[in-house]
């Protein structure tokens, strides 16, 4: 069953039907829609029209519109999910983004593809994907471009008009890279280093959100680990959260034996592939707490920026 959360089109046709009808059903519908999928704080549950309509009351209403409405498509998903912490039903959404620092589409992409695939499927994340391969990937020059102007990187290539923005959008990061020399990939360096661009532009660009590594290597014991080490250290200096996989298996991430087999020859390792989901459920549900606690925090804060007597 597909999550509303993947269905604006329906999303938006109740809310609209809601907005604009004196129903009292279709109006609970709309004011649920707006909590669920907007994010409207507990405080600002306080200024809804429908003033009986506050979070302690979500789990009534739905029960309600579950037994005397057709509307709802997805009904016995809303049911189940609102029937818990509303704050909890929002911190489940949270978008990864995919990134291969491989130039060819082999091991690693389907290493980093297949984490994705679990994470839609499983978590019911949102994804998106950067490949390296075929792209044109400029080398940080050191030239303090951005710097100086706060305007990103002097470089006008693939980072820059497609990779910048999905870096932006997504809550948590999934690198991956093959080994090569004992250590990353150039095009996953590459990669790290240009993020220098937008941060000079906002410092605080990439707070809290979370990330982990997956690499693969030929040998067994040929690097894996300090690949994955290097991810680990970018993002503690970009003050992002660092996972991993945890002890007795897993440690610091997804590694692999290729077998310089490829996709093949990493699907068939059965050790990676346990390391490989259980740092991926570390990295959703630290990236669901750190969402459950900013939402938290912004609660507050339009809670202390409120004016009384706007709150009736």
């Amino acid at each position: 069953m597909r999550e509303p959360s993947t269905c604006p089109d329906w999303l938006i046709i109740y809310s609209e039907k809601g907005k604009n009808t004196t129903s009292g059903l279709d109006q609970h519908v709309y004011w649920i829609l707006l909590i669920a999928f907007k994010g409207i704080g507990r405080a600002n549950a306080k200024k809804f029209k429908n003033q009986s309509l506050n979070y302690s009351g979500i789990k009534l209403f739905i029960q309600k519109a579950y037994q005397h409405t057709d509307i709802f498509e997805y009904r016995r998903y809303f049911y189940l999910q609102f029937g818990g912490d509303m704050q909890e039903t929002e911190a489940k959404s949270i978008r990864i983004l995919g990134i291969s620092g491989s130039p060819r589409n082999m091991a690693t992409d389907f290493l980093v593809r297949e984490a994705l695939k679990i994470a839609e499927e499983k978590y019911g994340a949102e994804t998106d994907y950067f490949s390296s391969k075929g792209k044109r990937l400029n080398f940080c020059i050191h030239c303090d471009f951005c710097i100086r102007t706060k305007e990103g990187c002097i470089h006008k290539d693939d980072i820059s008009a497609e990779l910048y923005d999905k870096m932006i959008w997504a809550d948590a990061w999934i690198i991956g890279t093959p080994v090569y020399q004992g250590t990353l990939s150039a095009q996953t360096k590459t990669i790290m280093d240009r993020c220098r661009a937008i941060v000079a532009k906002n410092p605080k660009v990439f707070l809290n959100k979370v990330g982990m590594g997956i690499a693969d290597g030929g040998d067994r014991i040929g690097g894996q680990e300090p690949a994955i080490q290097t991810i680990l250290n970018f993002y503690v200096i970009n003050e992002m959260i660092p996972v991993g996989g945890g002890s007795f298996g897993a440690n610091l991430g997804g590694t692999f034996w290729s077998k310089d087999k490829g996709a093949e020859g990493v699907s068939e390792d059965s050790e990676g592939m346990r390391s490989l989901r259980r740092t991926l459920k570390r990295l959703v549900q630290t990236t669901k707490l750190v969402k459950k606690a900013s939402s938290g925090i912004e609660s507050e804060t339009q809670s202390l920026e409120t004016p009384k007597d706007e709150v009736k």
